[in-house]
């Protein structure tokens, strides 16, 4: 791995925490008290000074027509994280519910 790359992906990293951890204060703030109470702990403390966070990008390429008849990418699922960032999409395929 470069040493441009590292940096790279530092960035990255550090760029995303802090992003997590805008929203986990968001949804500190904003959460209802009878869902609130039920944290284990303050979400805006769940990231601060751990490797332990789950920063991960997923790509799914549009399909291009000539894959088998019934074909799919990833079948109806949940997601475990606590959050699920999703960008507007520009192209038919991914469902949410």
């Amino acid at each position: 791995m470069t040493q441009e790359l590292k940096e790279e992906i530092l960035r990255y990293y550090l760029l995303t925490s802090e992003l997590a951890s805008e929203l986990l204060n968001w949804i500190e703030q904003h959460s209802p008290q009878e869902v609130s109470q039920h944290f284990s702990q303050p979400l805006s403390k769940m990231i601060v000074n751990t490797p332990n966070t789950l920063l991960w990008v997923l790509h799914y390429p549009p399909l291009t027509g000539n894959e088998e008849q019934g074909a799919i990418r990833a079948a109806a699922h949940e997601d475990i994280n606590l959050l699920t960032i999703l960008p507007a999409a520009n192209k038919p395929g991914l469902q949410v519910q």
